[in-house]
């Protein structure tokens, strides 16, 4: 795309850019070389700088002050303008023929949950149902990655302003400049769309997204955007097989309207006015007056003004739709490398580089699917349960039920419903009838057991015999009635959930949390397995 232009012929039809943000310590106003003893830099002016690295277009740095979130939405800004400037870049060509625009978009990003969010796989799509590209693929770098290319960018600024100050925005945007040779283009975002409320009922509701790395939008021919995913850029295959429709109908046309930005606290303006008159203290005829008309009009009335409930003075920029590709949507494309694995495996072995086990920890998780739709709940009893399922860990063997063990059985005799109780499965859900059994016998030879039944002595709720956590592990929660003598029965391994070991002289006849926590687990795994199996 950068290197090979005359001899590549489909260079235009891919664009690709990075996004990502500068830590906020290193640009705060005033900056200077080291920080006067006579100020706290707890009272400086916040200033975030948000980085944009283009292929073949160039370098920009978006900042702002704290009135804006650090959030998806401003994600969604930053990587909007950004297309327009690739769209100004292929329009202006070489000066004096233009470009054509491209088909595909490559958007890197790290793997935080302000940029892998469903306002971004929103925009994405509607990128795609209004013809500004044919497809978009967006991906996140793995959680403990090295740097990528735009790190070196912000080093490079870091860097230069440990040697030089800088008392205002004009002067920070200056050093900035002073770093490429082939320049970086600077600008202080004073406004930003409403992208979240523009999407807002247009989109549908999808889940699980955390778990994967790359995310890819195309039109079918039926003229619907689809959404894709894959666990990692080298995963083998796109899932599902049939994409994911994402938008419900179109935003509107006129476009998203602005979010008001936040204003400053009576106590921020304060700190602001402090570190101002520091700053005539401390520089004295160093301070001139564009310095001094910079803190005064442009932060601190500006932001007084705000504060007092005015509006934003920022003029009113009109939201610009991209421009569509003038392109057949059958048009034979030349298709990029989709599983960068088989370079990797072309290259021979030795080429592979040693992975760190925590990541490749997560190289092997099993996919994990995304859907549309409510949200499934699934606390953390729920992905335990899924484990056990797996390994069948909730199945209780005969020879672990050892004399004086206790058991939490399944209840199936109705002349014993005295002795029932119920779990708490899930937020509204609890279990089918169970028993308390103390082995009183083993019976190796015929595989029985004898059985002591115990009773609760209080429920959450009687009518319904519900039986809650602290009940359960309250001492003496269960009892034996008198005179009831302990019954001989086989051992059937699908009736008990959960069997453990006590203390020949403990007394206490309870149900221990960590056992209350795995006989949950073990109910839960028996109903995720009868849902997998289905009916018989």
């Amino acid at each position: 795309m950068t290197k090979s232009i005359a001899m590549n012929k489909t260079w235009h039809k891919y664009a690709s850019v990075i996004i990502d943000g500068m830590t906020q310590w290193t640009t705060r106003l005033p900056h200077f070389r080291r920080i006067p003893k006579h100020l706290d830099s707890k009272d400086f002016l916040d200033v975030h700088n948000m980085g944009s690295m283009i292929e073949n277009v160039g370098r920009f740095m978006d900042f702002n002050y704290a009135n804006f979130k650090d959030d998806a939405n401003f994600l969604v800004n930053v990587l909007h303008r950004d297309i327009l400037r690739i769209q100004e870049h292929r329009r202006n060509g070489d000066g004096e023929n233009s470009y054509p625009m491209p088909e595909v978009l490559y958007v890197q990003l790290d793997n935080v949950s302000t940029n892998k969010s469903k306002l971004m796989l929103a925009y994405a799509a509607w990128l795609v149902h209004t013809g500004v590209f044919r497809k978009v693929k967006l991906n996140f770098l793995l959680v403990g990655h090295t740097h990528e290319n735009i790190d070196q960018m912000f080093s490079r600024f870091s860097v230069r302003l440990r040697r030089k100050q800088a008392w205002t925005l004009d002067e920070m945007i200056e050093v900035a400049q002073e770093c490429f040779t082939d320049g970086v283009i600077c600008e202080h975002t004073e406004k930003i769309f409403d992208f979240s409320s523009w999407f807002d009922g247009h989109v549908f509701d999808c889940h699980n997204i955390l778990a994967q790395q790359a995310f890819k939008f195309k039109m079918n021919e039926h003229g619907e955007v689809g959404m894709q995913y894959k666990q990692y850029s080298i995963s083998p295959k796109w899932l599902p097989e049939t994409p994911l429709p994402k938008l419900v109908s179109t935003p509107p046309v006129a476009g998203p309207g602005y979010i008001k930005p936040i204003p400053f606290t009576e106590e921020g303006i304060e700190k602001l006015e402090h570190t101002l008159q520091a700053l005539k203290d401390i520089l004295g005829t160093k301070l001139t007056e564009v310095h001094e008309k910079f803190w005064r009009e442009d932060v601190i009335e500006k932001q007084r003004h705000l504060t007092a409930g005015g509006e934003c003075q920022a003029p009113a920029i009109p939201f610009q739709h991209p421009e569509k590709i003038a392109i057949e949507r059958n048009a034979t494309l030349v298709r990029l490398i989709e599983a960068p694995a088989l370079a990797i495996e072309a290259a021979g072995a030795a080429a592979v580089p040693a992975i760190p086990v925590r990541i490749q920890r997560r190289i092997d998780r099993a996919p994990i699917e995304v859907y549309n739709g409510k949200r499934k709940h699934q606390g953390r009893a729920q992905k335990r349960a899924e484990q056990y399922v797996d390994n069948a860990q909730w199945e209780v063997t005969y020879g672990q039920m050892t004399v004086g063990s206790f058991a939490v059985a399944l209840a199936v005799e109705s002349e014993n419903d005295k002795f029932a109780f119920r779990v708490q499965l899930k937020r509204s859900e609890w279990s089918d009838p169970l028993y308390l059994v103390k082995v009183e016998a083993r019976y190796p030879s015929t595989q029985q057991l004898q059985y002591r039944y115990f009773q609760p002595k209080k429920h959450t709720d009687t009518k319904k015999k519900h039986l809650g956590k602290q009940l359960a592990s309250h001492v003496g929660a269960f009892a034996a009635p008198p005179g009831h003598r302990p019954s001989t029965e086989t051992f059937d391994k699908n009736e008990i959930v959960l069997a453990w070991n006590v203390d020949a002289k403990d007394p206490e006849r309870s149900i221990p949390n960590e056992q209350y926590a795995q006989i949950v687990v073990a109910l839960l795994a028996q109903q995720s397995q009868t849902h997998a199996q289905g009916p018989r």
